[in-house]
C-alpha cells in the first residue's frame, strides 16, 4: 500500500498510473526518431538521384 492524498492505494495501481503517463511520451519519442530516420533516408535518396 502506498499513501497518497486520497488515502492508501494498492502499489500496482500507482505503478500502472505512472506507466500510463510515461507510455505516450515513450511512443512519441519512438515516432519522432522513426520520422527522423525516414527523413534522413529520403534526403540520402534524393542526393543519390541528383548524382545520376
Amino acid at each position: 500500500m502506498v499513501p497518497t492524498a486520497k488515502g492508501t492505494v494498492p502499489f500496482p495501481f500507482v505503478s500502472f498510473q505512472v506507466y500510463s503517463l510515461l507510455l505516450p511520451s515513450i511512443s512519441y519519442c519512438i515516432n519522432l526518431s522513426w520520422f527522423r530516420n525516414i527523413r534522413a533516408t529520403f534526403y540520402i535518396f534524393s542526393i543519390g538521384c541528383s548524382q545520376i
